[in-house]
């Protein structure tokens, strides 16, 4: 088929021409948003956004893509930002969720964060970003044992936050370890990693709350 023939990252014209049958019609509108297209989703479960799951009346996207509390519903396989694959839930907090995706431009697995379609919800990433990026920049050597943001975007009005994907917790350690606890050599490990980390939190002024980040 021609189309097995295609290069990547293909142009929204191109995707259009050979996938338009394969694409919802919400996707075929917001598809020409998308400058490159590295992967469309084709083998989802159960794609979102025909006009039969729009309700009556309705021109709001997040209609369909959310449930009741604005939260995204992802669905395995689909993409997100018509460049990361869904591959499993990762876990749910309040004012996002976390999914484990396989970004199709760089071939890494990633952790993505959708966060909620909810007023608050945004102010609050919009603040996380800024103390991302602070963190990011200040460890560009990756010495300090924090997370680092790889990008972020804005899709379906969801602002979503790449991240790179991380292994087991500590939690899910103990946990496989029927709950017996750490050795003194491990914990003395797993404190240093932490303290370093505090170090340079503490110096860029960045306190993490329950509740928000400051």
């Amino acid at each position: 088929m021609a189309w097995r023939r295609l290069t990547l990252p293909m142009s929204p014209e191109v995707a259009m021409k050979h996938f338009l049958e394969n694409l919802t019609s919400l996707e075929q509108k917001e598809i020409l948003d998308f400058p490159q297209i590295w992967y469309l989703g084709l083998g989802a479960e159960r794609k979102r956004g025909d006009a039969k799951d729009m309700p009556e009346n309705s021109e709001e996207t997040s209609s369909v893509y959310d449930d009741a509390k604005c939260i995204y519903i992802p669905v395995l396989r689909d993409h997100i930002s018509y460049r990361y694959e869904i591959l499993e839930k990762l876990g749910q907090g309040s004012f996002g969720l976390v999914l484990k995706c396989l970004d199709h431009k760089t071939k890494e697995l990633v952790a993505l964060k959708i966060i909620h379609n909810q007023k608050s919800a945004s102010r609050m990433a919009l603040r996380e970003l800024e103390i991302l990026d602070v963190v990011r920049k200040e460890d560009s050597e990756n010495c300090y044992n924090v997370i680092h943001m790889k990008e972020h975007m804005n899709f379906r009005n969801h602002i979503c936050i790449v991240f790179e994907l991380q292994g087991m917790d500590l939690y899910r350690l103990i946990r496989n370890n029927n709950f017996h606890g750490f050795t003194l050599s491990q914990t003395h490990h797993y404190a240093a990693a932490l303290v370093t980390s505090l170090q340079m939190l503490h110096r860029k002024k960045i306190i993490h709350c329950d509740l928000k980040p400051v």
